[in-house]
């Protein structure tokens, strides 16, 4: 569809990759995995191998998490995204949760600078409050670069978010949020064995739930950095209200 580009059989790799290394940094203590996706298909499509690898699970669509509907990111043309049962058709199987309600509607199109980083801050936000503390559940939220960015921003973190890169919070008793890595991309040259050794020695350490948002915007041409960082402010102060 016009605006929702498929992934290239690369991104397909790079989606099977960021799921194990997930499940294995998640490890065996974690019984609740909560997976959100962006409405574009390219971030369902990498979100799938994940969902695969739990007994039923399902994803959530959440169009908080859509991407930043600047005119220029899309030619000046509202983007036209595939239904959810053209999706699971597209995929070839079933695996979105259809009782779940995605806390706002579509976003308008055009969107105005920052409106994007503010309504996926609000959303991180309404995930960190409900869950924060809890170590046996997990949210796995796969997203687009612009939020990976944005949220780095509100850590003093910056710098590029290549293809499914993951960044990654820890959720404190009563929301608190800290930076646990940014951008991290290591998966995508590892092995299954440095994966477990990896999830092995980051169990020691991870005391509370967290939160992954994977840059799930493969097979799409490269964003303006600069653009990104304008509107990470939004979410930083966004965030600092809540």
């Amino acid at each position: 569809m016009a605006g929702d580009p498929i992934l290239t059989e690369e991104g397909t790799r790079q989606a099977l990759c960021v799921a194990h290394s997930i499940v294995h940094r998640i490890g065996p203590s974690v019984k609740v995995v909560d997976i959100y996706s962006s409405p574009f298909v390219r971030c369902l499509q990498t979100a799938r191998p994940l969902v695969a690898m739990f007994d039923n699970q399902r994803v959530r669509i959440e169009n908080a998490c859509s991407e930043a509907l600047y005119p220029d990111l899309f030619a000046g043309t509202p983007p036209k995204l595939l239904n959810t049962d053209a999706v699971e058709h597209f995929i070839g199987v079933p695996f979105v949760d259809r009782d779940y309600v995605t806390t706002i509607p579509f976003p308008a199109f055009p969107e105005k600078r920052g409106t994007p980083a503010v309504r996926f801050a609000h959303f991180i936000r309404r995930l960190t409050v409900l869950h924060g503390g809890d170590i046996t559940r997990a949210i796995v939220v796969f997203t687009h670069g612009f939020a990976c960015q944005a949220l780095g921003y509100h850590f003093k973190a910056t710098g590029p978010v290549e293809y499914t890169a993951v960044t990654e919070i820890d959720v404190g008793m009563g929301g608190k949020l800290t930076l646990v890595r940014y951008a991290a991309a290591t998966h995508l040259r590892s092995s299954p064995q440095l994966w477990e050794a990896r999830r092995r020695q980051s169990a020691i350490f991870r005391t509370e739930s967290i939160v992954v948002l994977v840059a799930a915007y493969l097979g799409v041409n490269s964003r303006d950095v600069q653009t990104l960082h304008r509107v990470s402010s939004h979410t930083h102060h966004a965030l600092s209200r809540l």
